[in-house]
């Protein structure tokens, strides 16, 4: 998993699978996981452009233990509400969903990450920074029936 790029993030399923994010502060950052097998890990998959667009940074990774939900941030994505905004895809029945964002109950004209839900997914829990004025994040959480519509 170890590349000469940073490595940040890790999150894991019940499976042992990592979702985790990799790039660099200088270019960008991309999503991936590994797969555990036995007493290792599987080379690392990066997660492809239904979550990984040009020109934007996708970080942030949170996956259900079950593997089901995935939630991340994305810095500068096209259809964006803000400089960093949260996004969902839903694994139903082994296919991912393309990734949607969270909406304006969530994101804002400023930036928004390091998304957690709670263990019954019915807390979502994030950050909310404002960069220009530099204002000191805060914490932020709601509950999570407004998104999953």
């Amino acid at each position: 998993m170890n590349s000469q790029r940073e490595e940040l993030y890790p999150s894991v399923t019940r499976d042992g699978t990592v979702y985790f994010a990799s790039g660099t502060f200088e270019t960008d950052f991309e999503m991936y996981r590994v797969r555990r097998q036995g007493n290792h890990y599987t080379a690392p998959e990066n997660l492809g452009p239904a979550v990984n667009s040009p020109d934007s940074w996708e970080y942030n990774p949170w996956v259900s233990p079950d593997g089901r939900v995935l939630v991340f941030a994305s810095l500068n994505r096209p259809g964006g509400y803000g400089l960093g905004d949260l996004y969902v895809r839903f694994n139903v029945a082994g296919t991912w969903t393309p990734a949607a964002n969270l909406g304006p109950s969530v994101n804002t004209e400023k930036d928004e990450f390091h998304p957690t839900l709670s263990r019954d997914l019915s807390q979502l829990y994030f950050v909310r920074q404002t960069w220009d004025p530099f204002v000191p994040s805060d914490f932020y959480h709601l509950d999570t029936r407004c998104l999953w519509r």
